[in-house]
């Protein structure tokens, strides 16, 4: 069975019921199918990122887990941005990114969060990841590095797992200041649901290896969701 059918597999058997929920161990299951992936397993190609900063391609999503794969051109970045409620897995394809993570010690209530008015969050900030294709997924939870900026210090293409995927668009975030240096506290400003900074994703339709899907209510290489502005194939 190729890595994809197995990730797929595990995924559905870990997070295909909602009434499952998410421990520490399944989540550790998961990552280690998504370390056995690979660009060409998965079609990535550095000529795709060529013309565009960023490119996304869906791979498969249902109401549980979304499986998804990043382009990012040298120099760019995904803006600094939260993932509400959710369990994360990156894995690099090729390439070279760093990641600045960051975990909220302050959690917003939903109705301030989902709110167009901007407000600060009082954070910790983890140690700067450098992360190449040969490391370990990098792993985000509800709880720890939730808000994030990924950067590209060479053209990058990554795997993005998430648990359960994105219900409604994420925040995104303005790094506002330090609140107390010594105790490691920032403070980051919500800025809604757009970023402030020049932004866009062109959406690229998957070309690996394909998986046996028979839920119906998967979507497979169709992006439904997301700021597409273009479509390339």
């Amino acid at each position: 069975m190729n890595p994809v059918q197995e990730a797929v597999n595990t995924a559905y058997n870990l997070f295909g019921k909602q009434t499952l929920q998410v421990s520490e161990e399944r989540f550790q299951l998961m990552v280690n199918k998504i370390d056995q992936l690979s660009s060409e397993e998965l079609g990535c190609k550095k000529e795709h990122i060529k013309h565009f900063p960023h490119i996304f391609t869906k791979v498969i999503e249902n109401d549980q887990f979304q499986f998804s794969i990043f382009y990012i051109k040298k120099g760019y970045q995904l803006p600094l941005h939260d993932h509400p409620d959710m369990h994360g897995i990156l894995k690099v394809l090729f390439g070279q990114i760093r990641i600045h993570s960051y975990t909220a010690t302050n959690i917003d209530s939903d109705e301030k969060r989902s709110s167009n008015e901007k407000y600060t969050v009082v954070c910790e900030r983890a140690e700067d990841f450098v992360v190449h294709s040969y490391d370990k997924p990098i792993c985000l939870t509800p709880f720890m590095n939730n808000i994030h900026e990924v950067i590209a210090d060479t053209d990058v293409a990554f795997f993005d797992c998430l648990v359960p995927p994105y219900k409604e668009k994420c925040n995104f975030y303005r790094f506002k200041g330090v609140r107390d240096k010594e105790k490691n506290l920032y403070e980051l400003l919500c800025v809604g649901s757009e970023p402030e900074t020049s932004y866009y994703t062109v959406a690229r339709t998957y070309s690996g290896r394909k998986s046996l899907i028979s839920h119906s209510t998967v979507s497979v290489g169709n992006i439904t969701k997301g700021e597409q502005i273009y479509r390339i194939s």
